[in-house]
């Protein structure tokens, strides 16, 4: 399954970005949690457009949710619990 997802949220302004890691198949793998990429991306984003809240990767294959900025991993939840918050 190569679902996947890419957005921005934004409340009145830019916060951060949301996007998925393939869950993959027999053939090919990929890394759950934010890459290093992910990491630059949010630091680009924050110096460039002041975007300095959380962004989120939604692993498909772990099915967690990670929260992250351009400092790291701020935080690990588990997609059931994310889909349930109100």
């Amino acid at each position: 399954n190569f679902y996947t997802l890419f957005g921005t949220v934004s409340i009145l302004y830019k916060i951060g970005t949301y996007h998925s890691h393939p869950s993959g198949n027999e053939k090919h793998s990929f890394k759950q949690s934010p890459s290093p990429e992910d990491y630059q991306n949010a630091l680009n984003r924050e110096q460039q457009y002041g975007m300095k809240g959380t962004n989120m990767v939604f692993g498909m294959k772990d099915k967690n949710v990670y929260l992250y900025n351009s400092k790291g991993n701020k935080a690990t939840i588990s997609l059931s619990i994310f889909l349930n918050i109100k």
